[in-house]
């Protein structure tokens, strides 16, 4: 039987047949609309991804119905799977002509907001009150559990500190939820204090793959980005600070060595699936390996990953058995904190207290920082 793990890079690389026959029984069903791109599934429990849709047969995974049983045949092989439907929040986000339109997605259990600067007074494209309305309808369907703002580069120096800050406070105050930080490092690390202070509970400093530009890169070099993570474990919660790393930019042995160096320093490597096609024998085996050492180095050095959540584009220590393991024995490494109410609500009131003694011991706390 195929791997978990080889089915779902099939799936992000090469996308997935619909008959159209099915497609037009199911699609309200699906929540589809007649403009979706893309298909949400779950290959097993908590092992989900985003596959594009096409519109021919030309190779690749197809899905169909038999016997009542949604199916993916791969290859010779066919194993039932699980569409998972688009809640109407999204739909209603992505249909509309909003500001919301293009700046909202969801991983998983993830709602991710996709912030930048506009105009000349450099105001956020999302306001607080769309944002909370946004993560409201998303919390109402029970499609998120957590809040991801992926902040675009700000060429403040306090890296849009006063802007997202008060966000941050707002949605803390309104939701019960955890919200995390996807973005660039700042080069006066006590900034990381700030962010911690206005109420982030994760924060994530990617390697390789966030700077789409040569300037941007040269502008964030990796030792700053390390130095950075490094300093933001000193102040968030075990596990609570990631970083991410591309596949296909070095050879495994160079990826193996950043996992473990990443790892003895605390801060929790995530690997992004490619999205093109590597048609060389050993792609997926690099992959597998790969994700056999992020399992290892996690234990090794005795990882939190319970602040880790199913990806549809990467894989984590969480979630590597699905690459390394046989897909009937696979199983997540961890239980997220997302999943479980009594879990939850033990380590929201944690976060609480631990922010609060953190404020007390530092000079640059959230009212000091003028937000």
């Amino acid at each position: 039987m195929i791997p978990f793990g080889q089915l779902k890079l099939s799936l992000l690389q090469s996308g997935v047949y619909i008959p159209q026959n099915v497609l037009e029984a199911r699609q309200a069903d699906w929540g589809l609309g007649a403009q979706s791109l893309e298909l949400a599934l779950a290959l097993s429990d908590d092992f989900i991804v985003k596959s594009h849709l096409k519109t021919k047969k030309n190779g690749g995974p197809s899905l169909d119905i038999q016997d009542g049983q949604i199916r993916i045949a791969s290859g010779k092989e066919s194993m039932e799977v699980e569409v998972i439907p688009t809640p109407g929040f999204l739909r209603e986000s992505l249909q509309g002509a909003g500001p919301a339109a293009h700046s909202v997605s969801l991983d998983g259990y993830c709602l991710n907001f996709f912030l930048r600067t506009t105009g000349e007074d450099k105001k956020l494209n999302l306001s607080i009150d769309e944002i909370a309305t946004v993560i409201q309808s998303a919390f109402e369907e029970g499609a998120a559990d957590l809040v991801q703002f992926n902040m675009d580069y700000c060429q403040d120096e306090n890296l849009c500190l006063d802007r997202l800050g008060p966000i941050v406070e707002a949605i803390k105050n309104k939701f019960s939820a955890f919200v995390a930080l996807r973005g660039f490092p700042p080069k006066n690390k006590r900034i990381i204090d700030k962010f911690y202070a206005s109420g982030v509970d994760l924060l994530n400093y990617p390697l390789e793959g966030f700077a789409n530009s040569d300037a941007l890169a040269a502008a964030f070099p990796e030792n700053q980005i390390l130095q950075g993570l490094e300093y933001a474990v000193e102040i968030f919660p075990q596990g609570a600070v990631s970083t991410e790393l591309d596949l296909q930019a070095a050879p495994l042995e160079m990826i193996q060595a950043k996992i473990d160096h990443l790892s003895r320093s605390g801060v929790v490597p995530i690997l992004k699936l490619p999205t093109t096609v590597d048609a060389s024998e050993n792609a997926y085996a690099k992959i597998k390996e790969a994700a056999r050492r992020l399992s290892e180095a996690a234990g090794r050095d005795k990882l939190n990953l319970k602040w880790l959540y199913p990806s549809c584009h990467s894989v984590t220590a969480l979630d590597a058995a699905y690459f390394t393991e046989a897909p009937e024995s696979a199983r997540l490494s961890a239980k997220p904190v997302y999943q479980g109410r009594l879990s939850r609500k033990a380590v929201e009131n944690f976060t609480i207290l631990r922010r609060k003694l953190r404020v007390k011991n530092i000079s640059d706390s959230y009212e000091s920082a003028g937000l």
